[in-house]
């Protein structure tokens, strides 16, 4: 059996992976997934991008119909960063590449039925201060997955 920590954490990058113009949304962000990456890692003609990663779980006990379970919270972060010369055009992508965000989770929060819902946690938007040729925006956003397996079974 699969890990459903793991196999809610795919749901969400093949769904960020649908992010594109073709589909209907406002920025091709899909071309550009990366998992696990540090900011500081991702380069110029990587962007613009979307770095996610399944930072922490927090599992609490839950009854659901006379049957103990864990009730598990999967925080999600992500960073979108985009460059270019003029922060007004830099900051106006980074916002529409959240929209889009929040669009593909809005398409199904409960992450092919793996999850019970998804709730968010915030964003933070700012500038690299690393001197380069570019200015490189960043907003660091993050979500709440919730979702139930048997006590100390973190199979589906």
């Amino acid at each position: 059996m699969a890990i459903l920590r793991q196999s809610i954490f795919d749901e969400v990058e093949s769904r960020f992976k649908t992010i594109t113009i073709a589909n209907g949304y406002r920025t091709d962000l899909g071309n550009h997934v990366l998992k696990w990456r540090e900011v500081s890692t991702i380069t110029v003609p990587e962007l613009p991008a979307v770095s996610i990663g399944d930072t922490q779980e927090e599992p609490e006990i839950a009854n659901v119909t006379r049957t103990a379970a864990h009730k598990r919270t999967l925080t999600i972060t992500y960073s979108l960063l985009n460059t270019g010369t003029d922060t007004e055009s830099i900051i106006t992508y980074i916002r529409k590449m959240q929209a889009d965000i929040e669009d593909a989770i809005r398409e199904d929060d409960k992450w092919n039925g793996n999850a019970l819902w998804t709730r968010p946690k915030g964003n933070q938007m700012g500038f690299d201060d690393k001197p380069t040729s570019s200015l490189v925006g960043i907003l660091t956003g993050s979500f709440e997955i919730i979702y139930l397996t048997e006590l100390f079974n973190s199979e589906n």
